[in-house]
């Protein structure tokens, strides 16, 4: 298991952890680009931070004597998802900048 899928306090042990805010914009910046969280305990009030507890990584596929898979079909599907999201905002920034215009265009 990773150090970052905290279950318990790293300082005390104990099982009492909570979310914790990042109250400097540093620390703001961190659980953004990191995608980490704040902990805090409940017993020792010691600090630190993790992976929020929804997040699972999965094992690493040596580690259960699995051969590695293969995983284009994926990249390529979330992709083409990507891909439909962009052409979607587009067509929406579109059609509001042509009903702003119209609207322009008929009030002058």
């Amino acid at each position: 298991m990773s150090s970052l899928h905290v279950r318990s306090c790293a300082a005390c042990g104990s099982r009492r952890i909570r979310r914790a805010r990042a109250h400097s914009p540093g620390w703001r910046l961190l659980r953004r680009v990191a995608g980490l969280e704040r902990y805090a305990c409940g017993d020792c009030h010691h600090e630190g931070w993790r992976l929020p507890p929804g997040h699972a990584t999965p094992p690493d596929q040596t580690e259960l004597g699995l051969p590695a898979r293969r995983v284009e079909a994926r990249d390529r599907r979330m992709d083409s998802l990507g891909r439909r999201a962009l052409a979607r905002s587009v067509a929406v920034a579109v059609a509001l900048g042509a009903a702003v215009a119209l609207l322009l265009a008929t009030s002058g």
